[in-house]
């Protein structure tokens, strides 16, 4: 298990890669195929041209939003770590004062908290937030330093994608050469089928991750604005980032929402925003994905979910990332086998 821990860290920016490729797929086929499709016609390989210079266009527009997104995010990170901890004492006077209120407002939530249960929270909280403000150099040194290591895994990453997606037919026919030269038509026939199932599966799901994505990160920030919350459009970032991971990305996208609004805002405020939030990601995952993605993967939700627990608990969340998408695979393959198995019963 060790080894393969290693194995699976060493191959992460690979795990990245992957998935900007099927997020990225679409995408390029659209502007080349769209945009570009009058163009280099007098070109030896016309499709080919029009094939890299997509790929080069949705690169630099992904890597721009990326340097875009970290240009945005860190420095005011940064300031609000710095500031919470330097003047930590008020911020979680006002904090009680806010949850206090609440309480008083609420009564039927006294039979699950009370004050006291609230002092004692907050005091391990300002504890932490003072054993933080003796390091705090070090501490926004360590953040940086994480930020910085997972961008440049990023940067890997996409440079990876960009040669996958260069070459990406050439792999597949290669890979079908070799089986051919060994297999029966059948079989290759049935690989052949294989190949091409889970590839539109994995960019059905990429694409539709994306799109959810640009849509969540619009619609998130108007409900955020209305809504009164601080930085409404970093922290719809947050929540358009984590929705990759289904149905717990949100969730924990959540917790940001929470903690600005609690420390740099109002609880109500700050309870409001998370609602608005995550009604918003419900009603775009259900109802308006589907409309612009079309067919999906066919898996029901209990699948998904124990995917997702099975796929967090090997490998992480890449291994959530990527769970629906395989087991979908896999369940195609079972429900081919069948079929091949019954029209092979039925000749005999």
């Amino acid at each position: 298990m060790f080894v393969l821990k290693k194995l699976f860290i060493g191959l992460m920016p690979f795990f990245i890669a992957l998935l900007i490729v099927y997020m990225l797929k679409q995408p390029r086929k659209l502007i080349a195929n769209k945009l570009l499709k009058n163009a280099f016609s007098r070109a030896q390989n016309p499709q080919k041209w029009r094939m890299t210079i997509a790929l080069i266009v949705v690169f630099v527009l992904f890597l721009a939003l990326l340097v875009g997104i970290f240009w945005l995010i860190v420095p005011k990170i940064t300031s609000i770590i710095e500031n919470v901890i330097t003047n930590s004492d008020a911020y979680v006077n006002k904090l009680k004062q806010q949850l206090v209120s609440i309480l008083d407002n609420m009564p039927y939530l006294q039979n699950f908290i009370n004050e006291n249960t609230i002092d004692a929270h907050l005091d391990k909280l300002m504890q932490s937030l003072q054993n933080y403000q003796s390091d705090l150099p070090s501490l926004i040194s360590s953040v940086g330093s994480k930020l910085l290591n997972f961008f440049n895994l990023l940067l890997i990453g996409l440079i990876f994608a960009f040669l996958i997606l260069l070459n990406i037919d050439k792999y597949k026919q290669a890979i079908l050469d070799t089986y051919s030269a060994y297999k029966s038509p059948t079989k290759v026939y049935r690989i052949t089928d294989f190949i091409h199932k889970a590839d539109k599966i994995f960019v059905d799901y990429g694409f539709s991750k994306l799109i959810e994505g640009i849509i969540i990160l619009l619609s998130v920030t108007i409900g955020l604005i209305i809504s009164g919350s601080q930085m409404p459009f970093e922290l719809a970032i947050f929540m358009a980032l984590l929705n990759v991971i289904p149905y717990i990305g949100p969730i924990i996208a959540l917790a940001p929402i929470l903690l600005v609004n609690l420390v740099l805002g109002t609880a109500s405020v700050a309870f409001i925003s998370a609602l608005v939030a995550i009604l918003i990601v419900i009603f775009v995952t259900s109802f308006i994905t589907p409309l612009i993605v079309g067919k999906k993967i066919k898996i029901d939700i209990f699948t998904v979910l124990l995917s997702l627990t099975i796929g967090g608990a090997l490998f992480g969340a890449i291994g959530m990332i990527f769970a629906p998408p395989v087991v979908a695979i896999i369940l195609y393959s079972i429900k081919n086998a069948v079929n091949n198995k019954k029209i092979k019963d039925n000749n005999l």
